[in-house]
């Protein structure tokens, strides 16, 4: 995970008395030394915030993650504990601004893979193993703190209605006893919200001429927080491995810039023989890691709909 910081910095001037019998032309130099040490101050300040604060996108992936969905209805988490890396389908193509266009070819592989690998860029890759972390500890929320057992050998669900969103504290925790497999942790992340939208999405991609850009904003900026978003095709949305998709990530700053020409690519590409498909969630969302790469995200999300 990428923390994003602002530091904040502090400049002391010490200045010399100047003759006794300056009068106004004293003031007048004191004033402009002021005025101009405040400008100096006010522009190391900025250059410092400006400097820590990494606006790029942040497209790593943990090796394992563990999600929280905050939602008004209630609450989900989900997530699984890797022994190694995921293997990934897609590429990256290009990138523009905080976007990128993922591209997958389909290859044969000779002979065929075993369950369960699938063959990756012409070689069979197995998916990595399992491993435990026994059960996990969730705090944060009126009450005891919530046990979500394994549901399966390294992996976790839980899904609640009596916690929603508005119940949770400043400060969610997610525990790990330790086991064989897993060293104990505790990782600790802030609350959020689902994004306002301030017009209507969906409308504004139906709207969209071939090759234009669509900005999706929002009325709710939550600072120190990120938002994510992944588009697939009908492919995507019914368990294949789509041809083509647009990934982005970026602090919320209030606005996320679609790029034309991925929409033409992903819009245009024959992977939309399906019925219900056209789902697309944008994800606000903060998040801890440990050092060895298992993710705790809390993440809430506001879900707008387009099918070509």
């Amino acid at each position: 995970m990428r923390m994003a910081a602002v530091g904040w910095a502090w400049a002391v001037f010490a200045g010399c008395n100047g003759d006794a019998g300056g009068g106004s032309d004293a003031a007048t130099a004191d004033a402009e030394v002021d005025s101009e040490v405040d400008s100096e101050v006010d522009s190391e300040v900025d250059s410092e915030v400006d400097s820590e604060v990494d606006v790029s996108p942040d497209f790593s992936t943990p090796q394992s993650q563990l999600q929280l969905e905050l939602a008004t209805w209630g609450l989900a988490f989900r997530g699984s504990i890797f022994a190694a890396p995921q293997v990934p389908f897609h590429t990256e193509a290009q990138r523009s601004g905080v976007c990128r266009l993922l591209t997958y070819t389909w290859v044969n592989c000779t002979p065929e893979c075993a369950y369960p690998s699938r063959c990756v860029s012409g070689a069979c890759r197995a998916p990595p193993a399992l491993m435990s972390a026994g059960p996990l500890t969730l705090s944060g929320f009126p009450g005891a703190p919530v046990t979500i057992p394994e549901a399966d050998r390294g992996v976790y669900f839980f899904q609640s209605e009596a916690l929603t969103v508005a119940d949770a504290g400043p400060h969610l925790a997610l525990a790990a006893p330790g086991t064989a497999d897993v060293s104990a942790f505790v990782l600790e992340v802030g609350p959020v919200a689902a994004p306002v939208p301030a017009a209507d999405w969906s409308a504004a991609l139906d709207a969209r001429a071939a090759g234009a850009d669509v900005t999706l904003t929002w009325s709710d900026v939550d600072p120190g927080s990120r938002i994510y978003l992944r588009m697939t095709t009908g492919v995507g949305t019914h368990g294949g491995i789509s041809p083509v998709e647009v990934e982005c990530e970026s602090p919320d700053t209030g606005q996320l810039v679609l790029p034309g020409a991925y929409l033409d690519l992903l819009y245009g590409a024959s992977a939309w023989s399906c019925g219900e498909c056209g789902d697309n969630n944008l994800w606000r969302y903060r998040a801890a890691t440990t050092t060895s790469g298992i993710q705790f995200r809390a993440e809430a999300r506001t879900t707008f709909f387009f099918r070509p």
